[in-house]
């Protein structure tokens, strides 16, 4: 039940939601293929692949290109959407009983606030910003799923041929990505007074700049979070993977890097509109085993 009063920064939400029918979820969480969906999911076969940054493209943190195994993976075809994302929302709504919340009235950038002040048809299908790397875990945690690591995260962006963007070489248009110079040459949204909106696409908008596998927005619309670590000390910076809206594509001047599939953002945000994240799932704990520190073997 969502109860509305009237006031005039935001909206006071009495939550007792249900929980969404369908899902087959393991109360274990444990990682079997019965226990998890895999219909919107991509297969990356096991295997070598090119990772990392060509020479003379990497910035200090990232490593120049080399062969690298990987086990098979399943990771999601689209970033999570507000609509798949509801429905934890309402689960944890409902195992906790009535709430009381408070969201901004209408239109927010973070689209959870506006599904819940105006609707979520007005959202639906938009990537699911403003949640933290640990909620993240916690979401693909509740599918049997977790965060793919970066490595898998990059194959899955770029295949086994070692291209710089998930289509290939050319550089991004509209009909590639949502990327800043997209912003700036008209792809997005222009308000009445001719003011460009930084903001990100519904998924999987961008039909040209689909990866090897059929991934979609590898390469903009919103940064998506890795289970990956910037330094051993996990509890202040995780790494983020493909860039946002924010972020420029193709080489434009000596001084800006543009987002390649390589490229790591490290990020001690909690939270952004400009961060997404899509789930993993993995037979075995192979690919985990390659993580550097201990802390991010065990999330």
């Amino acid at each position: 039940m969502i109860i509305y009063r009237n006031c005039i920064a935001c909206v006071i939400l009495a939550a007792t939601a249900f929980v969404a029918t369908g899902m087959h979820v393991s109360k274990s969480n444990m990682h079997t293929a019965q226990d998890v969906r895999l219909d919107d999911m991509a297969k990356v076969d096991s295997g070598t692949f090119i990772y990392g940054c060509r020479r003379y493209f990497c910035a200090n943190d990232e490593q120049e290109e080399h062969e690298l195994y990987l086990d098979e993976i399943y990771i999601d075809k689209t970033e999570v959407t507000v609509e798949e994302y509801k429905k934890y929302f309402d689960y944890v709504m409902a195992s906790k009983g009535p709430l009381l919340l408070s969201v901004p009235l209408g239109k927010s950038r973070c689209h959870l606030h506006t599904a819940l002040s105006l609707g979520l048809d007005s959202v639906k299908h938009h990537p699911i910003n403003c949640v933290s790397w640990q909620k993240a875990m916690e979401y693909c945690k509740w599918l049997g799923k977790r965060l793919p690591t970066e490595q898998e995260w990059e194959k899955a962006a770029r295949g086994v041929d070692g291209r710089k963007y998930p289509w290939g070489e050319e550089n991004p248009t509209c009909e590639h990505a949502l990327l800043k110079e997209g912003v700036l040459n008209k792809c997005n949204t222009i308000t009445g007074d001719g003011n460009m909106i930084f903001e990100d696409w519904k998924v999987c908008s961008a039909k040209g700049g689909k990866s090897p596998y059929g991934l979609c927005d590898m390469l903009g619309n919103v940064s998506e979070w890795v289970i990956s670590a910037q330094h051993e000390d996990m509890a202040k910076e995780h790494v983020t993977r493909g860039g946002s809206y924010l972020d420029y594509g193709g080489n434009k001047g000596e001084s800006i890097r543009g987002v390649k599939v390589w490229t790591r953002r490290n990020d001690h945000l909690k939270r952004a509109t400009w961060i997404g994240f899509r789930c993993a799932w993995s037979k075995t704990d192979y690919n985990i085993k390659l993580l550097p520190t201990v802390k991010e073997r065990g999330f």
